[in-house]
């Protein structure tokens, strides 16, 4: 009986030596470390991660230079249930990992919508299982314009939006490149031209040089050198506060040329637009 006992452990020794981490050289190892993702609403800090709001994310680790070593898909099912997702850095110094929810492709680009971003430092602590808070990243705009004439034909106007950013690097910054953004619109009952639908954008950072300008054009007719012709361009509103664009939320504009052109901003949730009623 001893013999089977013998041969039975022999195979399972040399599985286990194949498999385990020679402890006695720490650089060697992998480490087994988890991190689960919590979804959460940037104003009211709610957690919403099993609302489905995101899809799909992409987890990127980088190393102690700054490089990206690997990344690690995640489904919805992950997403929504806070299944813990392994990964296994070296242990090589502190590691940064970044996760982007809804990424479709890379780099992440002003028109890849609802984006959700979180980043964390791994620090090399006993804690192997980090929760990273992911929240929306990108802003959302919706413009309304007042005072055209009747009868106006939304196919002759367009907007321009010009912005200092386009898109984000890997870990979140804003990428500074100059873009120009257009989008077309419709007009509503009371003649109002508007933005089809709220859209998506690269946030403002927050300093007083990064704020976007938002231009209304006309069409000029049977022409395709010549410039359209320039109706309003505004970068600030009635008080002289420019316009920015939070990530997470909405900027609402009032475009009133009724008289002398008139702007109102307000700020808005991310699924919330401004019907401007009272003006």
């Amino acid at each position: 009986m001893v013999r089977p006992t013998i041969r039975a452990i022999v195979p399972f020794l040399l599985i286990l030596l194949q498999t385990s981490c020679i402890r006695e050289d720490l650089q060697e190892c992998e480490e087994e470390y988890f991190v689960t993702i919590k979804v959460v609403d940037i104003l009211t800090g709610e957690d919403i991660t099993t609302s489905g709001e995101v899809g799909h994310a992409g987890l990127f680790i980088f190393d102690a230079n700054e490089q990206l070593r690997y990344t690690v898909n995640v489904d919805s099912n992950h997403i929504r249930q806070k299944i813990p997702v392994l990964i296994t850095p070296k242990i090589i110094g502190h590691h940064w990992i970044s996760v982007w929810g809804n990424l479709e492709g890379y780099p992440p680009e002003t028109s890849s919508g609802d984006l959700f971003f979180g980043i964390t430092k791994i620090t090399g602590s006993k804690v192997r299982n980090e929760e990273i808070i992911i929240s929306r990243k990108n802003a959302r705009m919706y413009i309304t314009v007042r005072g055209l004439p009747a009868l106006y034909n939304a196919a002759d106007y367009y907007f321009s939006i010009d912005l200092n950013n386009n898109g984000y690097d890997l870990k979140g910054t804003p990428i500074p490149h100059a873009t120009t953004i257009k989008q077309n619109g419709i007009t509503l009952e009371n003649n109002d031209f508007v933005s089809l639908s709220s859209f998506s954008l690269t946030h403002t950072n927050g300093n007083k040089e990064d704020y976007a300008t938002i231009s209304l054009y006309k069409k000029r007719p049977g022409t395709e050198n010549r410039e359209d012709i320039l109706i309003a361009s505004i970068n600030s509103d009635l008080n002289g506060n420019h316009i920015v664009l939070p990530a997470g939320q909405t900027t609402n504009l009032l475009i009133d040329l009724c008289q002398e052109i008139n702007v109102r901003v307000k700020i808005s949730p991310w699924d919330k637009t401004e019907q401007w009623v009272e003006w």
